[in-house]
């Protein structure tokens, strides 16, 4: 079972704009940006790492190839995912969002494990207090399922999952702190305050 990884950082920071002019992804915490730390997490179970970026390209490149959304640029995450496995050659995408920095190696490791148990369930993905559908790993297998969904103007993921009966990996609910996403300046300093 060949693994490919996708550190999905193609959003556009919007939230962030009170810092200025900057992508989230190349923010840092603890020395590393999210971007590094999402490398980090990812690496061990890869054989190829994709970044989908839209924008800081070359900065991104330093971590894995990157990929832009292609046709559906600005569509969302789905649009990177498609963008990915028509580049990849493995039989799996993990993908994991580049503004999640606290998600710990064990829940890539058992997303990994129920593919390995459930190859017959097209998507899985994480849930702990809620569902973290970019937290995922997916078959490369559902590139036409993607791309047809993504022509329908359709944009939304956990819609395209439910078509493709796609499964939770349930972490409970104490691993929601995992799954903290950083999205303002606010969150920013909290993430920062949770590792000091």
């Amino acid at each position: 079972m060949r693994i490919d990884g996708l550190i999905l950082a193609g959003g556009q920071s919007r939230r962030m704009q009170a810092l200025g002019a900057v992508d989230k992804g190349l923010l840092t915490l603890e020395g590393l940006s999210f971007a590094e730390h999402a490398t980090k997490r990812l690496g061990p179970y890869c054989q190829q790492l994709f970044i989908s970026a839209n924008a800081h390209q070359a900065d991104y490149a330093a971590w894995g190839e990157v990929v832009g959304d292609g046709e559906y640029e600005a569509q969302g995450p789905l649009a990177g995912m498609l963008a990915v496995m028509r580049r990849s050659q493995a039989d799996y995408i993990v993908t994991l969002p580049v503004d999640s920095p606290f998600v710990s190696d064990q829940v890539i490791r058992t997303m990994v494990q129920q593919a390995s148990l459930s190859p017959e369930v097209a998507i899985h993905y994480a849930y702990a207090v809620q569902a973290h559908p970019l937290c995922a790993l997916l078959r490369t297998d559902l590139v036409e399922s993607l791309h047809d969904y993504l022509a329908q103007g359709e944009r939304r993921v956990q819609s395209w999952y439910a078509s493709v009966n796609a499964k939770t990996v349930h972490f409970g609910d104490a691993a929601e702190a995992e799954f903290l996403n950083v999205n303002t300046p606010e969150d920013w300093q909290h993430a920062q305050s949770l590792r000091g």
